[in-house]
């Protein structure tokens, strides 16, 4: 019978807080309505401590109530309320903690380290570690970027007060809601098309076979108050990965490839799109 708890809902109940004795109890009091503890340990096979324990878990969590004593017999919540009071503990813990993290980060210990050249982030972290750039900025945003990054600059509230963005962009509706989005900054913001394999920039006597491994839609350039650069290379990938740095070369190279860039496409093609705040 305990084959109707699919592994997913399980794990899901994992992520909110419940360990899986807890998570099983559960769901098998939902799938019960109600139920005494020795009709939980028979159905889920689980010890008569671990029931219990379980149990009252679920009670002080708020999310299992018991609706008779003698003998005793238990029902659940409703999901909706149960899902409500995890994701509510859930935001309760975040806020805490980022409170908490944000004064160890203003009180942090500075040592004299050999600093790395660039950090490698790879496809299931790059969305994470660009809003993180971008909601910390102070002073400026410099990007050239293709358009498949642009919602995450939709995510956040960009504090900075100027930013310069050069999108590589198949979808010109965009245009307004950029100017509406970051109308009350000092923005420059240019759109280009795609540009053609013979419009990419290439550096002298390269291999003309390069062409077939690069999409350009996949470039990213960002430079970060001039303290941090982000560079994802424009190859051809389903997947993408990053590098970070905070070293100053690195930083100078990264923001001559965002002019050169986007002197080039400006000479290949007049932007689509172009606000100066």
């Amino acid at each position: 019978m305990t084959d109707k708890f699919h592994q997913p809902l399980i794990s899901a109940l994992n992520t909110l807080g419940l360990t899986t004795y807890e998570a099983k109890v559960y769901a098998a009091l939902v799938l019960y309505d109600q139920a005494g503890a020795r009709d939980l340990i028979e159905f889920l096979h689980i010890s008569k401590p671990s029931i219990y324990e379980s149990l009252q878990k679920l009670q002080d969590m708020g999310l299992v109530f018991k609706k008779y004593t003698k003998p005793a017999v238990y029902a659940p919540v409703h999901p909706e309320t149960a899902l409500r009071i995890l994701l509510e503990t859930h935001t309760q813990a975040a806020s805490i903690a980022a409170e908490e993290l944000d004064r160890l980060k203003r009180e942090k210990i500075t040592e004299e380290l050999d600093e790395a050249v660039w950090s490698v982030y790879g496809n299931t972290v790059v969305e994470h570690k660009i809003l993180d750039l971008i909601t910390g900025a102070d002073h400026k945003i410099d990007c050239v970027m293709g358009e498949r990054y642009l919602p995450i600059f939709f995510k956040t509230k960009i504090r900075c007060p100027a930013i310069s963005l050069t999108i590589i962009s198949d979808n010109l509706i965009q245009e307004q809601e950029l100017i509406e989005r970051f109308k009350s900054k000092d923005v420059t913001i240019r759109l280009f098309t795609p540009p053609g394999p013979d419009c990419l920039p290439h550096p002298p006597d390269s291999n003309p076979d390069i062409d077939q491994y690069i999409e350009i839609r996949n470039i990213l350039d960002l430079v970060i108050d001039d303290r941090e650069a982000f560079s994802i290379p424009p190859i051809r990938a389903k997947k993408v990965s990053g590098l970070h740095s905070s070293n100053k070369v690195i930083i100078l190279m990264t923001r001559d490839r965002i002019s050169n860039f986007s002197r080039h496409l400006e000479g290949c093609q007049a932007p689509s799109h172009k606000k100066d705040g």
